[in-house]
């Protein structure tokens, strides 16, 4: 994938599957919302971790318990020059790769 978020969205893949076994199988892209802290990319693929280690979302606990990084250079939210839309659309062709 090449493009303006290739580059964060690698690294934030690389991070899940460092940490969050089975990430992949648990993102629902037709339920897929960068804007929500439930149905981003950390709040489905981190939202049993959450449950399991008393966070609110999934968002909440992949960022409080896995980040060290801003979730910006990660491909986890955008910045100034982002959009969601653009962004969402960035995953949704990376997921379709890697599955």
């Amino acid at each position: 994938m090449t493009g303006k978020y290739a580059d964060r969205i690698d690294k934030g893949i690389a991070l899940l599957d460092e940490n969050v076994r089975g990430w992949r199988d648990k993102i629902n892209l037709r339920t897929l919302d960068l804007g929500s802290a439930k149905q981003c990319i950390l709040g489905q693929a981190c939202a049993d971790l959450a449950t399991e280690a008393g966070f609110p979302t999934g968002f909440e606990y992949g960022y409080r318990a896995l980040l060290e990084n801003s979730p910006w250079e990660l491909g986890f939210d955008i910045a100034n020059e982002d959009t969601y839309a653009g962004l969402k659309a960035a995953w949704i062709r990376k997921i379709g790769e890697i599955r």
